[in-house]
C-alpha cells in the first residue's frame, strides 16, 4: 500500500498535498484480500492485526513507523488535506531521542539530519533573570543511555536537548512512511466509532453488516473503514477523546490556561545584526520574569535559525478565546465550553513589546526581533509573521483513563500539556514506542491464535487450548486480546503522562514568579535550581528500555490471566 498517487513527493518540495478523491481507495481489508491466493497461510495473513491511527502528526507518524518496523498493518487517517505543520521549533530531550531511536533507527536519523548540533559552550540549559540579564541557574542537558547526566564541561556521550523546525521533523517522518509505501488517507475526519466494545464486552458490528469483531470508523465524508484497534493521535482537541469519554464529559475538552504565547523563528543572520544579543543567542536559554517568560534556542541542521517562544499571562478574569462557528466540530450539550484549536492568529507585535517593556534591554532586544505586523506571508506561502497561540492543557479535567475497549488515546489527545517543560512531543514519542511494542506482541498473539484455529478466523478460539512453547492459556478472543494490549499500554503510561500537565504549570509559575514558590525561587537561585532539576531530570532520565519491558510484561500477564481485564 502506498500514499495516494495525488500526493507529491518530499523531493518535489511540496507539503505532501493530497488531491485525489480518497473515496476511490479500497479499504485496508480489501487491500489485504488482494494479496492472498486462497491458501491456508494466506488466510492467516489476511486475519492479522490491523491498526487505525487517527491523526498524522508527530505521534501518529512515529507510531506508524514503529508498527511498520515490526510488521504490523496500519492505516493513518488524517483530517487535513496534507501533512502540514507550522515552521515553529520543537525540541527533543534525551528521553525522546532514546524512545525515537527504539521506535525506528531511521526515524531517529531523520530527526538528527534536521536538528541543530550542540550549542556552543557545552550542553547546558541556562535560566536567566529577565530583569537583570544575570544567569540564575544552568542545567546539564546531555543524558547518557544509562541515565547519567555526567559532569565536567557538559559534553560527552548520550543525547542532549536539540531543536528543529516542527515541519522539518514531520516531513522527515512522512518521507519514511512514503518510502515504506505506508497507507495514509487524507481528508478523513472521524465522526463516530462503532462496535468498539467500549463497555468491556466482545461485541463487534452486527453480524451480516460487516465483519464481526471489527471496529468501524465513520468519517464526515460519509465513508466507513474497519480496524481491530483504533489509536487516537488527533491532538489536543481530539475528536476520539470526545467519543471515548463522552461529549458531555468535561475531560473530553482541553481548557484555557490563562496563558498565550508568541512563536516565531528568526534567521541567525538577522540575529547577528544585533551584537548586544550575541552572548545569549547560541545557547538554550529561559528568561524568567514577572508574569511572562521567554525561551530561545538554535534550530536547524546548521543551527542557523533562532527559535523564539514568548509566554505571557492573561488576567485571571479573561475569558477563553472565542471559537468561530466553522471551527466547532459539534454542538456540545450542557453548555460545555468548546475548546477547539484555532488556526494561529497573526499577533500584534505591540502586545509583546508592552508585556516586556520593563525587562532588561537584552530581553527587549529579543522581543524586537519579532516580525512587524505588516510583514505578511512569504513567497512560499509560509507565514513569516509572529503567531499567537492560546495555550490549552488537560490539567483541570484530566482523562480518567486512555483506553475504552479497543480504542485508546496517545500524545496530546491523551495528556495535552503546556509547553513549559518542552516535553509534549517527547511524551508522544514515548507513547508511540509503548504502543508499537505492545501491538507487535498483540499481532503475534492474534496470528498464533488464528493458527491454532486452522486459520478459520473465529472470533473465539477453543477455550483452554495451549500453544506449545508459548505458555499462555488460550480462550482469549481477538477483541479480548486487543483490549488486553491497550490496557497494558494504559497501565504503563498513565501515571507518568498524567504528571506532566501539572508539573508544567508548576514550572511556569517558577519561571514567572507568580506564586509563593516562584517568588522564593527568584530570591534563592539554588532552591530554584533544585526544583527545576527535579522536574526536568524526571523527564530526561526516563528508563525507556524499562518501559518497553514493562508493557510487554503487562500484556503477557493479562493474556495469561485468560483475558481478565
Amino acid at each position: 500500500m502506498s500514499l495516494p498517487s495525488g500526493t507529491a513527493t518530499p523531493e518535489s518540495g511540496s507539503d505532501l498535498e493530497h488531491v485525489e478523491d480518497t473515496a476511490d481507495h479500497p479499504s485496508a481489508d480489501e487491500e489485504e484480500e488482494r494479496d492472498g491466493t486462497g491458501s491456508d497461510s494466506d488466510s492467516v495473513t489476511r486475519r492479522r492485526l490491523h491498526v487505525a491511527i487517527i491523526g498524522g502528526g508527530i505521534t501518529g507518524l512515529t507510531l506508524a513507523l514503529g508498527l511498520s518496523a515490526r510488521g504490523v498493518r496500519y492505516t493513518v487517517y488524517e483530517r487535513s488535506a496534507s501533512l502540514r505543520e507550522t515552521g515553529a521549533g520543537v525540541g527533543l530531550s534525551s528521553n525522546a531521542e532514546r524512545a525515537l531511536r527504539a521506535v525506528d533507527a531511521r526515524a531517529h536519523a531523520a530527526f538528527k539530519r534536521v536538528a541543530a548540533p550542540g550549542a556552543s559552550g557545552g550542553d547546558w540549559f541556562d535560566w536567566v533573570d529577565g530583569t537583570t540579564d544575570q544567569l540564575a541557574f544552568r542545567l546539564r542537558t546531555r543524558i547518557n543511555d544509562d541515565g547519567d547526566s555526567g559532569g565536567g564541561d557538559g559534553e560527552g556521550e548520550g543525547e542532549a536537548f536539540q531543536g528543529c523546525r516542527r515541519s522539518d521533523l514531520l516531513e522527515g517522518l512522512a518521507r519514511l512512511v512514503e518510502l515504506e509505501e505506508g497507507d495514509v488517507r487524507f481528508g478523513k475526519a472521524v465522526d463516530a466509532i462503532e462496535g468498539w466494545g467500549k463497555e468491556g464486552g466482545d461485541e463487534g458490528v452486527e453480524e451480516g453488516k460487516r465483519e464481526v469483531g471489527k471496529v468501524v470508523l465513520r468519517f464526515r465524508d460519509g465513508t466507513t473503514e474497519e480496524a481491530d484497534v483504533v489509536i487516537g493521535c488527533d491532538g489536543i482537541h481530539s475528536r476520539v477523546r470526545q467519543l471515548l469519554l463522552g461529549e458531555d464529559n468535561p475531560a473530553s475538552y482541553a481548557t484555557y490556561t490563562q496563558k498565550f504565547c508568541f512563536r516565531t523563528v528568526i534567521p541567525m543572520a538577522q540575529v547577528k545584526t544585533r551584537p548586544e544579543l550575541a552572548h545569549r543567542m547560541n545557547a538554550r536559554v529561559m528568561f524568567n520574569g514577572p508574569g511572562a517568560h521567554i525561551m530561545t534556542y538554535p534550530i536547524g541542521a546548521e543551527a542557523d535559525i533562532l527559535n523564539i517562544l514568548l509566554v505571557i499571562s492573561d488576567p485571571p478574569s479573561s475569558s477563553p478565546p472565542a471559537v468561530p462557528h466553522q471551527h466547532q466540530e459539534k454542538a456540545k450539550p450542557n453548555g460545555l465550553e468548546t475548546a477547539k484549536r484555532l488556526p494561529a492568529a497573526r499577533a500584534s507585535k505591540r502586545d509583546a513589546v508592552t508585556a516586556f517593556a520593563t525587562w532588561h534591554p537584552t530581553i527587549r532586544g529579543i522581543v524586537d526581533l519579532l516580525p512587524d505586523d505588516e510583514d505578511g506571508d512569504g513567497e512560499d506561502g509560509e507565514d513569516k509573521g509572529a503567531l499567537r497561540w492560546d495555550i490549552y492543557d488537560m490539567h483541570e479535567h484530566p482523562a480518567p483513563h486512555y483506553v475504552r475497549g479497543r480504542v485508546c488515546l496517545a500524545g496530546d489527545a491523551a495528556h495535552a500539556s503546556t509547553p513549559h517543560l518542552g516535553s509534549g512531543a517527547g511524551f508522544g514519542i514515548e507513547d508511540a514506542l509503548a504502543l508499537a511494542t505492545v501491538l507487535e506482541a498483540l499481532d503475534k498473539e492474534v496470528t498464533a491464535t488464528d493458527a491454532a484455529n486452522n486459520g478459520s478466523g473465529e472470533l473465539e478460539p477453543v477455550v483452554g487450548k495451549e500453544i506449545v512453547g508459548n505458555g499462555s492459556t488460550r480462550g482469549n478472543g481477538r477483541a479480548r486480546l486487543c483490549r488486553a494490549a491497550l490496557a497494558a499500554y494504559n497501565d504503563v503510561r498513565y501515571e507518568r503522562t498524567q504528571w506532566l500537565p501539572g508539573a508544567s504549570r508548576e514550572a511556569c509559575a517558577l519561571f514567572e514568579w507568580e506564586d509563593e514558590a516562584g517568588r522564593h525561587g527568584k530570591k534563592d537561585p539554588a532552591w530554584f535550581g533544585s526544583e527545576i532539576t527535579r522536574r526536568f531530570y524526571y523527564i530526561w532520565k526516563y528508563d525507556v528500555d524499562g518501559m518497553v519491558q514493562d508493557v510487554a510484561t503487562k500484556f503477557r500477564e493479562r493474556v495469561g490471566d485468560n483475558g481478565t481485564l
